[in-house]
């Protein structure tokens, strides 16, 4: 969103000099260097500095800023530990976990809570890591998709513009509450969505009426849970 700059016209007017005089001997030149127009100095344009930005995308997690990309995968040892600090970071706050049950009981994985964003370690060595976005920015950095366009409050039609596709129906309403964008696919699984094709993974937006208001990765079409 650049501010939109009105071009100025500057206007100048010229003062005409005349005489009415009987004519007048030749005058001779004075003797000198001519004024010479000095060029005035020019400014150059401040380098404009990249906006600090946390990237949610299929595979992980990137936090640009100070001219650098920090990413954190979201399967892989060590990384939900770096994406945990990562936020511990921006929000100021410590982590808190809460353990989840598995769905036949037992441990299944941690999740952390911080005002507006939601990290889930799973796997039995937490090499596995979700994420949910219920705000556009945490610690004044701005939560966007990979593409940079989408964000918690952009609409409907936003999404559909930058490529999503209807998801899940929660409501049976005929109008999709989870939409798709990007796709990832990942070798060896099957999906339950296109018999016979190869899983995709993609980012999930949670919609309420026609407003994004979560954003979750990484979601796929080969899971039944």
């Amino acid at each position: 969103m650049r501010a939109r700059l009105t071009p100025c016209l500057l206007l100048t007017s010229a003062v005409l000099l005349s005489g009415c005089a009987s004519p007048a001997a030749p005058t001779t030149a004075p003797s000198g260097t001519p004024d010479t127009a000095t060029p005035a100095a020019t400014t150059p344009a401040p380098t404009p500095t990249p906006q600090d930005e946390l990237i949610v995308g299929i595979d992980g997690v990137t936090y640009e800023h100070d001219g650098v990309a920090d990413e954190f995968l979201f399967e892989g040892a060590g990384e939900a530990e770096d994406l945990l600090v990562a936020i511990e970071e921006l929000t100021g706050r410590p982590r808190t976990g809460e353990d989840i049950e598995g769905p036949y009981g037992g441990y299944w994985g941690t999740s952390y809570t911080w005002d507006g964003v939601k990290v889930i370690v799973a796997g039995e060595h937490a090499d596995r890591v979700n994420v949910a976005v219920t705000a556009p920015a945490i610690g004044g950095v701005p939560i966007v998709t990979e593409d940079g366009e989408l964000s918690v409050g952009s609409s409907r039609e936003d999404a559909v513009a930058a490529g999503a596709r209807d998801g899940w129906d929660a409501d049976s309403d005929g109008i999709a509450d989870w939409l798709e964008v990007g796709e990832l696919e990942v070798p060896g699984t099957n999906s339950l969505v296109n018999p016979g094709g190869v899983g995709i993974m993609f980012v999930l937006l949670g919609l309420t009426g026609d407003t994004i208001t979560e954003i979750q990765s990484p979601g796929n079409d080969f899971s039944d849970m």
